[in-house]
């Protein structure tokens, strides 16, 4: 009888796992902007969530700390002359980004917006900094 009520007990558990981590989900959307010679990805989040971007080899790499639901895949249609594919992880902790052309990339977060700036391989002078009404 104990060895029946703990096999439906880890069932249940197994069964509402998934649930669990889509309610952990995070949401948001994806806005780009291009201005100054360079284009901004900003991610608007419904909350803040810690974030990691890192470029490998043409590719530019987003990490979560927590699943996040946003739009990505419409960056390639937005921005067809600079990235070639844009897809998420299927855990949701993070996505990728197909650069066409050399970029230097250059991030910062602020509360639960990401500023992904793409800058042009010829690009001179500081990275552009937030915008002023986040400041």
């Amino acid at each position: 009888m104990m060895r029946t009520a703990l096999r439906v007990a880890a069932l249940a558990a197994a069964l509402c796992a998934p649930f669990a981590a889509r309610a952990q989900t995070v949401t948001g959307d994806v806005q780009v902007e291009s201005s100054g010679g360079f284009v901004r990805i900003v991610l608007r989040l419904k909350e803040e969530v810690e974030s990691e971007v890192r470029t490998a080899g043409g590719i530019v790499v987003v990490s979560f700390k927590r699943p996040v639901d946003v739009g990505i895949e419409k960056l390639q249609h937005a921005l067809p002359n600079i990235v070639g594919a844009a897809r998420r992880d299927p855990d949701g902790r993070g996505f990728r980004i197909a650069l066409i052309h050399k970029a230097t990339v250059n991030s910062m977060a602020a509360g639960e917006r990401l500023f992904i700036d793409l800058l042009p391989e010829k690009w001179t002078g500081l990275a552009p900094g937030l915008p002023k009404d986040v400041i």
